[in-house]
């Protein structure tokens, strides 16, 4: 068996095989394979054959290995060294070019370290270099880091971009903003699509499109630009933003750099803490750092003047810092979750705090109708960039046809909606469909002594499973409420006793929560005080926000919740949110 094994093995291996090992045993011959992959990945892009493929996933395996970190020396790059290394250090520096012989000597220099990877294949060819400022505080400038003049002195630094000797200091970056200005112009251009769409259409509520309308600019911002702007021809706001960030020019108008530092700073903001690709940072330098275990502790206007940093990111540069008793916390939090730890200086750029409006009382009157001060104050929060997002037990469609999709789609962009079904829990859009984020059934021995309990004590009992509701007594109007709102099919949704208000409370509510604990929850509804539910584990409304948060990489810090009575107070306080009981529109 041993040998058939070792003989398909054989029978399988690429004749390529051997001579890439001998290559790698050459002299020199590590080298000459890094640079047969580049051009091997160049010619993938023109030609994507199944051979071409087979050799790169080879090669590629067999380079990991080669030059795994195992392999690697770390080595102080320094005036000293051979000037072959250096005239690499001057060719290879990619995000902050050096400009002469007088700039190299700076960054080698006192207050200064660079240190290099190297491979003892390739000789003096770094494959990874690294430049470091000790300073006295963090830089918001990378002008400051190239040009101090004089430079700090190293007994005093006590801040170390990218690296430092002691737990007592800081470690911090100065780090480029590489796609940035990419994702706000792509941005700009679909919300200008929309919005021709909208005007073309009269709405768009019908339509299937996976982009929304939403604000991108402040009412005031939006009123800067015009005014820095000579001629705006009619154009909205982002149009003229499109149009003037198309151009590096801008930074030479100090009227245009004075209307767009806010936006672009809120924007990139934005950018870097909360918009995500597969639940990661969008941005790779910040996915790197924030991998990593670092936070975005501050973004810095100007801080590149470079053509290229203004193109990039419109000259701005962040600073993530890396906090020695944080960066395991923050490490797992991000690759788990997703969320990007911010400080205080970046919160006060982002726009999308999240504003939680709960349907009973606080939406709604008591008729069910929106009333015009509460979609007054809907579309305020909205104008000033809050994310409003309306939280209901009821499922999309049943919100649609209660409200009226006409009169819900003049709440002014209010199209985010969570939706927190006992069993379920989802976050949509009312236009776009949605995303189910939870979903558990009631454990089977929970709803078995539901039943006998029901039976033994005389209590009525709804219980509802997929599109059916059973009750143990008479018909109950409750089944009808269930067909009503459509609410979910799981097979055990939920079940609710029926008794009055001080049985519930004296009996009940202890019993059960008792009974079920660590296999459902027991929910008092306020609004209905001859009601008790049992739901599954995770499901009440205060979990399903603590889920939707965990989503959208949201900290309870950015949200503001109003509710409107103990029954929200207490499943917010679930979700560790401080909630408003006022009225609404006063908020």
């Amino acid at each position: 068996m041993y040998r058939m094994e070792r003989g398909l093995r054989e029978a399988l291996r690429p004749k390529y095989a051997g001579f890439l090992e001998a290559m790698n045993a050459q002299p020199g011959g590590l080298k000459l394979l890094a640079v047969i992959r580049a051009d091997l990945l160049a010619l993938l892009g023109e030609e994507n054959l199944p051979a071409l493929r087979a050799l790169d996933g080879y090669l590629k395996e067999k380079l990991v290995t080669w030059l795994s970190p195992a392999a690697l020396t770390l080595h102080h790059i320094t005036w000293d060294d051979p000037a072959s290394l250096l005239e690499k250090i001057v060719a290879y520096e990619a995000v902050h070019p050096i400009r002469n012989l007088i700039d190299l000597k700076r960054r080698l220099g006192v207050g200064r370290r660079c240190f290099g990877y190297f491979h003892p294949a390739i000789p003096g060819e770094p494959l990874i270099f690294i430049e470091v400022a000790l300073l006295k505080d963090t830089a918001a400038s990378i002008q400051e880091v190239l040009w101090d003049d004089p430079p700090t002195p190293e007994s005093e630094a006590r801040c170390a971009l990218f690296y430092s000797i002691s737990s007592t200091q800081i470690f911090a970056t100065l780090s480029p903003i590489p796609g940035f200005m990419q994702w706000l112009l792509a941005k700009l251009a679909s919300q200008i699509k929309l919005a021709e769409a909208e005007s073309q259409d009269g709405s768009l509520l019908e339509g299937t499109s996976s982009t929304f309308r939403e604000s991108i600019l402040f009412p005031e911002e939006e009123r800067m630009i015009h005014d820095a702007v000579e001629h705006a021809g009619g154009k909205s706001g982002i149009e003229l933003l499109q149009d003037i960030l198309k151009s590096s020019q801008w930074v030479k108008s100090d009227k245009l750099s004075s209307a767009l530092k806010s936006p672009l700073m809120r924007l990139c903001a934005r950018y870097l803490a909360r918009e995500k690709k597969r639940g990661k940072a969008l941005d790779a330098v910040a996915n790197f750092h924030l991998q990593n275990g670092a936070m975005i502790e501050r973004i810095n206007w100007m801080a590149d003047q470079s053509e290229k940093g203004i193109q990039q990111s419109g000259g701005i540069m962040v600073n993530y810092m890396y906090r020695l008793e944080n960066i395991e916390e923050y490490a797992l939090s991000y690759l788990g979750t997703g969320l990007a730890h911010t400080s205080s200086n970046l919160l006060q750029y982002i726009e999308d705090l999240i504003q939680f409006l709960f349907a009973q009382g606080t939406v709604l009157d008591s008729s069910g109708l929106v009333p015009e001060t509460n979609a007054e104050a809907i579309r305020v929060a909205r104008s000033r960039g809050v994310q409003t997002i309306i939280a209901t037990g009821k499922s999309r469609a049943a919100v649609i046809e209660v409200l009226g999709k006409e009169y819900f789609f003049r709440l002014a962009g209010c199209n985010s909606l969570a939706l927190f079904y006992a069993s379920r829990v989802w976050f949509v859009s009312l236009r776009r469909g949605g995303q189910k984020l939870y979903q558990k059934n009631l454990d089977i021995e929970v709803c078995r002594e539901a039943l006998l309990y029901s039976l033994e004590h005389r209590v009525a009992l709804v219980a509802f499973s997929q599109d059916d509701c059973y009750t143990t007594f008479d018909d109950n109007p409750l089944v009808d409420f269930f067909l009503v709102y459509h609410e979910p099919k799981v097979r055990r949704h939920k079940f609710v006793f029926l008794e009055t208000p001080e049985a519930i409370s004296s009996m009940l509510r202890p019993h059960w929560a008792r009974r079920v604990d660590g296999m459902a929850q027991v929910i008092l509804i306020q609004a209905q005080s001859d009601v008790l539910e049992v739901v599954p584990l995770r499901t009440s409304k205060g979990n399903g926000v603590k889920i939707m948060l965990e989503s959208l990489c949201a900290s309870p810090d950015e949200v503001m919740a109003l509710g409107d009575g103990e029954n929200d107070k207490e499943m917010l306080q679930l979700a560790d949110l401080l909630v408003s009981c006022s009225p609404m529109a006063a908020r």
